[in-house]
């Protein structure tokens, strides 16, 4: 999970989530309410009607764009159930939230992340021991 999570408001200009889709790895930022917790998600696949018009970006906000958060996990999902979740809804990411109200993004889960960390973990199961583990007991 990504922990390093930026959320939107839903007054933000279309313009900070432009800036912050160029600055992340993300297709999607949730969007927070007054509270903290979920209440949407703004897409790359929504904003690319605008994507031309940087006119808009300024007087265009989140509230005028995002979609309802129908998709979440919680953090005690096991991975295997959530990514399960994310191939039957075709998500490429999903928000960690709180499991009680307001229910607040934690983190996020990306396919992308998930197959990484996973090609990492397979490489470093196929390390012989003697690289995995210094020498002679020293470090």
């Amino acid at each position: 999970m990504d922990k390093e999570l930026v959320t939107v408001k839903e007054g933000d200009t279309l313009r900070r989530v432009f800036e912050l889709f160029r600055t992340r790895d993300y297709l999607v930022i949730p969007v927070v309410g007054d509270e903290g917790g979920l209440i949407g998600m703004v897409s790359m696949a929504v904003l690319k009607h605008v994507l031309t018009d940087q006119r808009m970006w300024e007087w265009l906000v989140v509230s005028d764009v995002m979609e309802p958060a129908e998709h979440s996990v919680l953090p005690d999902q096991r991975l295997e159930e959530v990514l399960q979740q994310m191939g039957l809804m075709e998500l490429e990411q999903v928000t960690v939230v709180e499991k009680a109200p307001p229910r607040r993004p934690l983190g996020m889960i990306t396919l992308s992340h998930v197959r990484r960390a996973a090609c990492q973990e397979a490489l470093h199961r196929q390390q012989p021991k003697e690289l995995a583990a210094p020498a002679n007991g020293q470090s």
